[in-house]
């Protein structure tokens, strides 16, 4: 929801009008910050809770995933491919919705985030969203 986003920026987002499509359907909540843009996806898929795969999501990695253990039924963290405005995603799943949360190269707190960092503002954006889809 748009409490949880806005939480993770710090900042008042938007939410784009929500797209229905014959599988489910997606939100989209955006907030830019002069050159840095963070954008949370949250893909509701209409299948039976264990057929939801993230497989179809990894083509979006440009590096092997990091499994985030204790996120949702499945999460991981991986590299954003190049053409991507991100530095890296959060690709995740709770039942039968999909999130992805894309981390802008700065940190969500204004600094740079690399390494260690990176992955502790994945965990902590990645618990945001799936506490509130469970």
């Amino acid at each position: 929801n748009v409490a949880t986003v806005t939480a993770l920026t710090g900042a008042p987002v938007s939410l784009d009008p929500v797209k229905k499509t014959d599988d489910g359907g997606e939100c989209l909540f955006r907030y830019a910050n002069g050159k840095m843009a963070y954008r949370v996806r949250i893909i509701d898929v209409s299948a039976a809770e264990g057929a939801v795969s993230l497989a179809p999501y990894e083509s979006q990695c440009a590096s092997k995933r990091t499994r985030l253990n204790g996120i949702g039924n499945e999460a991981f963290l991986c590299s954003a491919k190049p053409r991507l405005p991100y530095a890296a995603q959060v690709i995740g799943r709770v039942r039968n919705q999909v999130f992805i949360i894309d981390l802008p190269a700065g940190s969500m707190m204004g600094g740079s985030a690399k390494g260690s960092a990176l992955r502790d503002q994945a965990d902590a954006a990645a618990e945001q969203v799936a506490g509130n889809l469970f």
